[in-house]
Formats: C-alpha cells, sequence, structure tokens
C-alpha cells in the first residue's frame, strides 16, 4: 500500500486516541466501532497503526495495509416486504421499499448500530446517540433475536430439533419451514450467546459427553458468537450448510458456512412485559407486547 495516497479517519472527531493505534489489533478494534467512517488499518513507515477512511487507488507500496472486513445487515419485515430505513437528519427510523433504499447496521455488544451513522444504536423504536462506549450502554438498551430460523442459503436447511433415543433432542437441520416451531430458536446478536428452542423453552447442553436441549442444572450451556456470518461455537468450530458442527476451524473464506436469521423477532434481552419486541404497524416502526415474527436478515457488503 502506498502510504502518500491514504486519507486517515478524523481523530479529533471519532476519539481516536494513542491507545487505540498501539498495536493492530486494537486499531481495528476502534475500527469496527467506527461503522462507514473507517475503511481499514495501516501500519506506517513511523511504525505508527493509524485508521484510514480512503485508501484512494491502492497503489502498491512498502505499508502493511488490512482492509475491514465487517458483518453488515438490513433488517426486512417480511410480511410487509418493506425495510428499515434512517432518516439523516433527525436519525429518525422509516419504512423503505427497497434494499437501495434501506440502512444498514451492524451489530455489538447485543446493540444495532447505525453502519452509516456509528454514534447511534437502536433503542426501542428510536435511534439514539451513544453515550462513551458501546459497551457503556445499559443492558436494557440490547437485543436477541426469538422464534428465529437459522438459515443457510447454500443448502436451503434450517435449524432444527431432532429426537433422539431415550426421549434426548439433539440440535441438526432440515429444509427452511418458516411455519415448524421445532425450527423456532432464540440466539443472540454479539458476543456470547446460547441457542434455545422456543418450543421446548430449554437450552442447549452438554451432559455426560451429550449435546442436547436440556433444562437438568448439572448440564453445562453450550455458547456461540457470530463471526464473518458463521455461528461458531467456544472453540472456533462453524456449522457447516447441513447444519452440523465442523471438525474443522473457522475460515473466513468458507462462506458456504455463512447462517441468516430469517422471520425472526427483535426483542429486548430483558423484557419488562409490554413494548418489549420491535414491530412494524401500518408501515410505521413500533415496540410491541406481541412478538413480530417478521425480521429477517439481509447482508450487505461493505
Amino acid at each position: 500500500m502506498s502510504e502518500k495516497e491514504l486519507k486517515f479517519v478524523d481523530g479529533e472527531r471519532y476519539g481516536i486516541t494513542k491507545a487505540n493505534r498501539k498495536n493492530v489489533g486494537t486499531a481495528k478494534n476502534k475500527c469496527a466501532f467506527l461503522g462507514a467512517a473507517c475503511k481499514g488499518v495501516v501500519a506506517l513507515s513511523s511504525g505508527v497503526f493509524e485508521l484510514v477512511s480512503n485508501f484512494g487507488p491502492g497503489s502498491i507500496g512498502d505499508q502493511d495495509a488490512f482492509m475491514k472486513v465487517q458483518m453488515v445487515v438490513y433488517l426486512k419485515h417480511e410480511e410487509l416486504g418493506k425495510y428499515i430505513m434512517i432518516k439523516e437528519k433527525k436519525k429518525k427510523l422509516t419504512a423503505v421499499d427497497s434494499k437501495e433504499q434501506a440502512s444498514p447496521f451492524f451489530t455489538s455488544y447485543g446493540r444495532f448500530v447505525s453502519f452509516q451513522y456509528p454514534s447511534y444504536h437502536l433503542v426501542d423504536n428510536k435511534m439514539e446517540r451513544i453515550l462513551g462506549g458501546l459497551n457503556d450502554i445499559d443492558i436494557f438498551g440490547t437485543w436477541a433475536l426469538t422464534n428465529c430460523n437459522i438459515y443457510n442459503d447454500v443448502s436451503g436447511n434450517s435449524f432444527d430439533l431432532v429426537e433422539g433415543a431415550k426421549g434426548k433432542t439433539y440440535l441438526g437441520g432440515s429444509k427452511y419451514d418458516p411455519t415448524s416451531l421445532t425450527q423456532q430458536f432464540n440466539i443472540g446478536l454479539s458476543g456470547d450467546w446460547t441457542i434455545e428452542s422456543s418450543k421446548l423453552k430449554q437450552l442447549l447442553a452438554e451432559r455426560k459427553n451429550l449435546i442436547t436441549f436440556t433444562d437438568d442444572s448439572k448440564a453445562a450451556v453450550k455458547r456461540f458468537r457470530w463471526n464473518a456470518r458463521q455461528i461458531i461455537n467456544n472453540i472456533g468450530h462453524p456449522f457447516t450448510p447441513d447444519m452440523v458442527k465442523s471438525k474443522a476451524d473457522f475460515k473466513f473464506e468458507d462462506n458456504e458456512n455463512a447462517m441468516r436469521p430469517r422471520n425472526c423477532g427483535i426483542s429486548k434481552l430483558i423484557p419488562m412485559g409490554w413494548g418489549d419486541h420491535l414491530a412494524m404497524e401500518n408501515n410505521e416502526i413500533v415496540m410491541s407486547s406481541n412478538v413480530d415474527r417478521s425480521w429477517t436478515f439481509e447482508y450487505g457488503d461493505l
């Protein structure tokens, strides 16, 4: 990468400190939280790691550069065929007809953060400015996905319950059916989260070397996270298109393993009994006491 062609992120505007640039890892983390404002990180000839807002034509040079890759999602309401857009001036949410008009989000710490306006995140049915860091936001500002199909575009399969010997219920897969209760699961947005069967109200957990859905208090709950659109477990193994856990380590380029939430409720992580779920009524984005199981993720590129 040619250093002279680079344009850097405005450090004062986006609160970039020396500590954010002490190594490539911290620089990449800061870059991720800046949404569209940051395109990647470069190692300058001075030894400083800098956040890049524009790489220019990308001519060959002596500097190592790291283009940002981030899971960007558009929120589609399947029943109405509408998408969410953020109006620029007042950051108000509105419904639009096409993905081209819609606003992208990225997820972090259980929040939907605007990719275009990364100082704002989704709180109930409004966009609010982030004060401090994302991890400073009160837990009541976090979200989970409920009653959700977990879908693979390559195979057309969705996570499903599989009945086994001795009354055990396992996690497997079958052809996508949005009406099937056995294909509905509660999962998280980012960080460490669990898989709960919406039908059984039980978590996926391990007991005596068996990974099943159980309410056994002695079972060890299994935890997962998103990584480049793939769902991986705590030792870095993803699920395959056949909805079985791979024995191989996660690889970014294995995009056939990408999973997509479909027909989900977008629900507050800690329910309060009223207005707990994002919904769309008469083309208005509202909060509802009922799960609106019409939200689907459509992925976008940076």
